[in-house]
């Protein structure tokens, strides 16, 4: 795909497919362990190739990407773990969001927006993803209250 990008399918295809196959609450959680950008410099790596298009599409449904360079893959297999048993630490929102008026609730408790033990908002994909403490607990009730906004 390197040597003849011409015929690979658009990623926004792509994306568009894999959601339509979807049906009613299904999941569909895609995730990608791949190499950086060309511009970032790995000397330890060996031979590696980018993963934009992979990344792209890990992002677009809430997955998890991971750096095939880095020298301990602890956390993303810990995450990874967690997506494949079923806990949830991202969600896909119906529409847009205004990123300022975002409220978001874990079993009637507000949740801060805190990039380490709470939630982020991903304008480009109106996706929201919870990190560290704020993970919700398996079977816990999310409420998420926000501003219908435009495409990011």
């Amino acid at each position: 795909c390197y040597t003849k990008n011409e015929l690979l399918v658009p990623v926004v295809d792509l994306v568009k497919e894999y959601k339509s196959l979807k049906t009613g609450r299904d999941r569909m959680l895609v995730s990608a362990v791949v190499g950086p950008k060309m511009s970032e410099s790995h000397p330890d790596c060996g031979s590696w190739r980018p993963g934009e298009r992979y990344k792209t599409m890990a992002n677009a449904f809430g997955g998890i990407n991971g750096d095939i360079c880095e020298q301990d893959f602890a956390v993303i297999m810990s995450d990874l773990g967690l997506q494949v048993s079923g806990l949830m630490t991202s969600f896909i929102l119906q529409n847009y969001a205004v990123k300022k008026t975002i409220e978001v609730w874990v079993d009637e408790v507000r949740v801060a927006e805190d990039t380490d033990n709470g939630w982020t908002y991903d304008e480009e994909y109106h996706i929201v993803y919870f990190h560290g403490a704020g993970v919700p607990e398996r079977g816990s009730t999310i409420e998420i209250d926000y501003e219908i906004g435009a495409p990011g």
